[in-house]
């Protein structure tokens, strides 16, 4: 997936993207909840009002400029993310004969159940062949201090720094957690439009086969939508850092801790591979040592001061 965003990414489509965050006349005044900025909800951003924005921030929306700019936004990420999703799909299309997954075991392929089966479960236990990643990408225009964050799945985005006015660690998550979750009432609404027939919803979780799964999107999933959300924030002067993470990480670092820990390097690089370290460790030290509770941990990390 990564290599697929990197073939994309071309400095043209880079700066045309750029340009359409530049001249956007949204939310110039604070964060927006993701809720509302979402691709699935635009059309709340079309009528000019955000009905989500907590109280006291303006969110007056130009609503042709917001119609257009929404539209663009939306293209050139969807494009983004096909790509991928494709490539991925191409690269997984023969299943790997076995597998390991955490204290479930060794899984081996089943080819009379068309299946995944192990010994530590029950009799007539089949995982389906399903695969695929989440992914979080990122955009930063210099000029107006706008953010974009468009995201698949349950990786996730931190914004924030050091405010010397209190002279306190200030962070803030730019993905709202399990947005893209069963857990989440109009993520169930869009995957009852878009996941395939495998799909059947349950209380807190998404079931394929006797599998049930906690995220609801994914790139190169045969069964799960996989196109973004995104939303668009304005990062305040003290916010220097941007950390974009994958659930391994988020689930273990608290976006407070992992801002004032990347506060401390002037390196990003540096920063990134000590958050998933850290992350890895306290993961560990809660399954009592054992790897049961770790998770694919990944962490970029931006300087937008740099």
């Amino acid at each position: 997936a990564a290599d697929s965003f990197r073939t994309q990414l071309n400095d043209g489509d880079v700066e045309n993207a750029l340009n359409i965050i530049r001249n956007a006349s949204l939310c110039d005044r604070a964060e927006v909840d993701p809720r509302a900025m979402s691709m699935d909800t635009e059309e709340r951003w079309e009528s000019g009002v955000n009905p989500t924005t907590p109280s006291g921030v303006n969110s007056e929306v130009d609503t042709e400029n917001g119609k257009e700019v929404l539209s663009a936004l939306k293209e050139w990420i969807a494009k983004l993310f096909t790509v991928a999703h494709e490539a991925l799909l191409r690269e997984y299309s023969d299943p790997p004969q076995k597998y390991e997954y955490g204290n479930e075991g060794a899984f081996r392929w089943d080819e009379k159940q068309a299946g995944y089966v192990t010994k530590n479960e029950p009799a007539g236990f089949v995982r389906p062949l399903e695969f695929g990643c989440t992914a979080v990408v990122a955009m930063h225009d210099r000029s107006s201090s706008r953010v974009v964050v468009c995201w698949s799945g349950d990786s996730l985005c931190a914004l924030g720094g050091v405010n010397e006015e209190c002279a306190q660690v200030c962070a803030r998550m730019l993905v709202e957690r399990e947005s893209h979750s069963a857990k989440n009432h109009s993520e169930r609404e869009h995957l009852r439009d878009r996941a395939s027939s495998h799909v059947r919803l349950e209380c807190h979780g998404v079931r394929l086969g006797n599998c049930v799964l906690t995220v609801s999107r994914s790139l190169g999933h045969t069964h799960l939508p996989f196109l973004p959300s995104f939303s668009v924030s304005r990062a305040a002067q003290h916010e220097q850092i941007l950390i974009c993470g994958s659930d391994g990480l988020w689930d273990y670092v608290e976006q407070d801790h992992a801002i004032q820990l990347a506060s401390k390097h002037e390196d990003p690089t540096e920063a990134a591979k000590e958050l998933v370290q850290l992350a890895l460790d306290v993961a560990e030290g809660r399954g009592g040592g054992s790897a049961s509770y770790l998770d694919n941990t990944t962490a970029a990390l931006m300087f937008l001061d740099l």
